[in-house]
């Protein structure tokens, strides 16, 4: 398309008013309707109450669709999301003309989100019976917002269209790609740590399994002894569960994070809540870290 020419490919978009909105929907539209181009597809539901009245309605009308497609269109229901998963159906209400936002901010809405797959409403079903085919979704009918718990208000309207539009003009394209995550904790209570973890991933940012390894890169980056911990990341972000007791008081981790928040720099380490993840999702770039402090307990000491 002559929008996407203008875009160097070797970066992702400018935020807005960089570019103009009307190119944004150009570009992420045109990545939903090639994902929707092919004859097998695999879609997950959420956001839905479990037996409740608009679940039912929103599997009668897959059901006909499927029904009225042609018998080479095959769709089917899988109940995760993968980079090969080709939509999400959810609900969504509009609080302005131009936001339809997701009633509900669920894993699978964030999953879909960070990986570009079109977040749809049960009025493109509708529409796709109407016309006996799979429609290029629009802007009335797929979700452009992810509600934010925290953060300043706006920040993450039309932010599912920018990580769409994104991901069409660069492949993985993220503004994640140069931050680190270590998730402190077991994180027994909300989220689980392997589902966070996946979407961290799904966002492109460089997840970091073991304590030593989270205290080895604070260390280098402190000491610059590692040029390469230097150039490849800006943050590492250290993202704590809800338990006061999971941050650890001692061991090379502990007196890393301390050397670097106390006695070098805190530009590099940051401490915060597992909800910075998903806010940070939702408005498309890395929130402000005083948002997202930890609990109370050793973490937030």
């Amino acid at each position: 398309a002559p929008a996407q020419s203008k875009i160097p490919k070797s970066q992702p978009i400018p935020s807005a008013p960089l570019i103009p909105r009307s190119q944004i929907l150009s570009l992420a539209f045109s990545r939903y309707a090639r994902l929707l181009s092919s004859p097998k597809l695999t879609y997950c539901i959420s956001g839905f109450e479990a037996n409740g009245t608009s679940l039912t309605h929103a599997q009668n009308l897959l059901h006909t669709l499927t029904s009225l497609l042609s018998p080479s269109i095959k769709l089917k229901a899988s109940r995760t999301v993968t980079s090969s998963t080709s939509f999400l159906l959810t609900q969504g209400h509009s609080p302005s003309p131009s936001v339809l936002t997701a009633s509900k901010r669920t894993l699978k809405t964030m999953q879909c989100l960070a990986l570009g797959i079109p977040i749809l409403t049960v009025s493109y079903l509708s529409s796709c019976i109407s016309s006996k085919k799979l429609n290029t979704p629009t802007a009335t009918n797929a979700v452009n917002t992810v509600p934010m718990k925290f953060g300043g208000k706006g920040l993450s309207d039309d932010a599912v269209l920018y990580t769409a539009a994104n991901m069409e003009v660069v492949e993985g394209g993220s503004p994640f790609g140069r931050i680190g995550v270590y998730f402190v904790g077991e994180f027994r209570r909300g989220p689980k740590k392997e589902e966070l973890r996946g979407l961290a991933e799904d966002m492109r940012c460089k997840v970091v399994e073991v304590d030593w390894k989270a205290a080895k890169i604070i260390s280098q980056k402190r000491s610059k002894s590692n040029p390469r911990v230097t150039k490849n990341l800006n943050h590492l972000v250290l993202l704590c569960d809800s338990d006061p007791s999971s941050f650890p008081t001692s061991g090379s981790l502990s007196v890393e994070v301390n050397n670097s928040l106390f006695d070098y720099d805190n530009s590099f380490t940051k401490v915060v809540g597992y909800n910075w993840l998903f806010d940070s999702a939702s408005c498309f770039k890395p929130c402000e870290w005083k948002h997202y402090p930890p609990v109370e307990g050793g973490a937030a000491r």
